[in-house]
């Protein structure tokens, strides 16, 4: 559970911004053409903005909502119309705050674009959707404001060490967490009991030589897993729910500096836990981050709620 203030941001905003697009607003100093779906602030969105979020959220899903039944194409034109409803509202307060990109997000952003530029199928889907890759940038200029305003909402919450030790205390088991490495001797699904044992006994064997050998290096030499020659079987920190079910029951009931040979769904493993942390002094970190997140969380939702009526949206 590795959480870093940028990552609280896009947590808070990912269910309008995941599937959002550059929104091309006219003014509305003219007669309102007759496709205009919404407007916000004086700003008109139409028939277009709409085509072009869904042209957005079906290449991000993976699917078109012509072959979709029809209440869920209805579900995904709602889903889109929300999209645009609520990042309107969140660029109006973008202006109201003269939020500018710092640094940090300029050579993000510098990051981002350069690979997009190189990548020979980007191309093929703004033309689907009908953008061009300038306006692919404003749009991700503004998603990164939005993303800076929506950090800058979050990191005005203050938390107290009370607060901490309540929300702890509540689920302390969610915050475990335990850094361990393995071997995984792979057993094909479907297999019999007679190859699972012959991966047991094979298992044994590596213990064995564990006690006289490196296990990075071993790992390296016979893991079935890429982990093991990629970081020598070393899997990190990891917390509830994140591995599989039995290899993480033995996982968590292990000691630091205990092996063990242990079966899971892909096949037999040779475990050692290198670190248990479970306590509040080992977690704090993580309580605050996730308890600013959720208050983000509420945050973002009121803004939007007030939005609403400050800026005056009206949907056709």
């Amino acid at each position: 559970m590795h959480f870093k203030c940028k990552q609280i941001v896009v947590l808070a905003v990912i269910t309008v911004l995941l599937c959002t697009v550059p929104l091309i607003a006219e003014e509305h100093g003219e007669e309102a053409p007759a496709d205009v779906i919404v407007e916000v602030n004086g700003e008109q969105y139409g028939e277009e903005e709409l085509d072009r979020e869904l042209s957005f959220m079906a290449m991000q899903f993976q699917m078109d909502p012509a072959d979709m039944p029809e209440d869920q194409r209805h579900q995904m034109e709602a889903m889109a119309r929300e999209n645009i409803i609520q990042r309107a509202i969140l660029m109006r307060y973008v202006e109201e705050e003269e939020v500018a990109l710092d640094e940090e997000s300029q050579q993000m952003m510098q990051m981002i674009m350069g690979q997009m530029t190189q990548d020979p199928q980007m191309e093929q889907n703004l033309e689907a959707m009908g953008m061009t890759m300038e306006e692919m940038q404003d749009y991700m200029e503004d998603q990164m404001m939005i993303e800076q305003l929506v950090n800058d909402w979050i990191e005005e919450v203050e938390i107290t060490d009370e607060q901490i030790e309540e929300y702890y205390e509540q689920s302390p088991e969610e915050f475990a967490q335990v850094h361990a490495r393995h071997i995984l001797l792979e057993v094909p699904e479907g297999a019999d009991e007679e190859a699972w044992e012959a991966r047991r006994a094979e298992a044994e064997e590596v213990l064995e030589r564990l006690e006289e050998e490196d296990f990075a290096e071993v790992a390296a030499e016979v893991s079935d897993c890429p982990s093991g020659q990629q970081q020598g079987g070393d899997l990190g920190e990891f917390g509830p729910g994140q591995m599989d079910p039995q290899f993480e029951q033995v996982a968590f009931d292990m000691a630091p500096g205990e092996t063990k040979v242990a079966d899971s769904s892909f096949g037999v493993h040779i475990i050692e836990v290198l670190d248990h942390k479970d306590s509040l002094d080992d977690v704090r970190e993580d309580v605050k981050q996730m308890i600013q997140f959720e208050a983000g969380d509420r945050i973002f939702q009121e803004k939007i709620e007030e939005g609403r009526e400050k800026f005056d949206v009206t949907e056709y």
